[in-house]
């Protein structure tokens, strides 16, 4: 049994590497890092292709400096290099290292607090390590990122909605149905939001006042998960509504720097529908 389990952590750790572009001591180090993260049951790490070309990058510029260093050539910092990369990310970190083998310059890694707490960090999902051998000196690039993937809005309005109704049915509520106006007026907001890059429910509120009849709840709210509900709007959902909107859009900029989901839902108690002639 306990060879089998072991079997099959060695099938995960590799599948979580992609096959193209990497050496064999970059996808040897992802392992390393993906066993550490495994050991205390955390879960594994992807690969990002996307990434990868970041980390290759910068490791050649550290051998091309002759040093190791988070700051570039350019004067970039981690963060301005994934942003740089077009990769959303909420949240974006670095190791470096120099050393003449992988495993002493893993170990090291290990051994330092703020290295050994990337590695370990639960919020990162993505990863990526390149390894750059200058006259037998290994330039080592470590990116970690919680990636803030791209999503169809009709997909992202799903996985929002089940969430939502997975709550309602754990306190014995009807499923609320989606609403196609009051979507298209929570998408509305949503750009408008984006382009004004200010996070506010009281620009929709004012909309919905003159065009709607019935009593209606707005949430407006940055995430990097769509799948998380936050605890201020969990009242709202666990109240009698019987119909949501959903506005989504990824974004990027003044209202979240390297990426963030803006989402905005309207609750509403009855049947809605726009006045006629607005």
């Amino acid at each position: 049994m306990h060879r089998h389990t072991c079997l099959s952590l060695v099938v995960l750790l590799l599948a979580c590497v992609s096959a193209s572009g990497e050496t064999e001591q970059e996808k040897e180090l992802f392992i390393f890092i993906n066993s550490e993260r495994s050991r205390v049951r955390l879960e594994l790490l992807q690969w990002d292709k996307s990434l990868y070309r970041v980390a290759v990058a910068h490791s050649k510029d550290m051998a091309g400096m002759r040093k190791v260093t988070h700051k570039g050539s350019d004067n970039t910092q981690p963060h301005d290099r994934v942003r740089g990369a077009n990769i959303f990310a909420s949240k974006t970190a670095e190791n470096i290292a120099g050393d003449i083998n992988i495993i002493s310059a893993h170990t090291s890694l290990m051994k330092s607090l703020y290295h050994r707490e990337n590695i370990l960090d639960p919020d990162f999902s993505h990863g990526a390590v390149a390894v750059q051998n200058q006259d037998g000196y290994l330039y080592i690039t470590e990116v970690f990122i919680r990636k803030v993937g791209d999503y169809a809005v009709e997909e992202a309005r799903r996985l929002i909605l089940d969430q939502m109704n997975r709550l309602r049915q754990d306190h014995n509520l009807p499923p609320l149905a989606m609403s196609k106006s009051l979507s298209g007026v929570a998408q509305s907001h949503v750009d408008v939001q984006i382009k004004l890059g200010a996070m506010s429910p009281l620009l929709i509120m004012s909309v919905l006042s003159r065009q709607m009849k019935s009593s209606l709840l707005v949430n407006v709210y940055t995430t990097s998960d769509l799948k998380d509900i936050p605890e201020e709007l969990r009242s709202n959902v666990k109240l009698e509504n019987k119909q949501i909107g959903i506005g989504f859009k990824r974004a990027r900029g003044s209202i979240c720097l390297n990426g963030c989901y803006v989402i905005a839902l309207i609750f509403g108690s009855n049947m809605v529908q726009p006045k006629a002639g607005g």
